[in-house]
């Protein structure tokens, strides 16, 4: 008894297995299929840095993690990325990141050169029209408020300088970070 069952569950999965791989083959060949949603997606979202002091810092950038990034990374050396970028008093400088779609939050943090100041910032998400979709909507500063639908300004006190932290779904730059004295 127990050596007939078996070979019965034995046929029952190879035929699963075959009408699996099938079905798959015939949804590969279909020409409905859209091709797009078995490519990876990414975001592209730009992040300016607003320099509301009269001093000059040098930015670095910490905390990031290879899969979160595809191509251009807030990590990259100047003048791609920040690292290492110097930034005048009263001035900003803005750059476009690409960000792996199904990352969760893509952290990084800026540090604004021996004043010890720092800002650790995260992905926010929206919902857009009636579907279960999502769009990246930036950064905001990490540990605040709910990734979801939170795309606001946040500000925090670092080292005595206080770090302003804006992001919009919509408009570029996606985020403005901006220190003041």
């Amino acid at each position: 008894m127990g050596k007939k069952l078996f070979n019965a569950m034995a046929i029952a999965l190879s035929a699963a297995v075959v009408l699996t791989a099938c079905s798959s083959t015939a949804m590969m060949e279909g020409t409905d299929i859209d091709r797009e949603a078995l490519t990876p997606r990414t975001n592209v979202a730009s992040v300016r840095v607003v320099n509301d002091t009269t001093r000059y810092m040098q930015l670095t950038v910490s905390g990031t993690d290879n899969f979160d990034w595809e191509g251009n990374r807030p990590d990259n050396a100047a003048p791609d990325g920040f690292q290492n970028m110097g930034i005048a008093g009263l001035s900003e400088v803005q750059k476009s990141f690409t960000v792996n779609y199904v990352a969760s939050a893509a952290p990084f943090t800026i540090s604004f050169g021996d004043t010890g100041a720092s800002v650790e910032l995260s992905k926010r998400y929206t919902f857009f029209g009636d579907t279960a979709d999502t769009i990246f909507g930036g950064w905001g500063v990490r540990g605040t408020g709910d990734r979801w639908n939170s795309c606001s300004t946040e500000t925090i006190k670092s080292a005595g300088y206080t770090i302003t932290v804006g992001c919009s779904y919509y408009t570029s730059p996606n985020t403005t970070v901006t220190i003041t004295k």
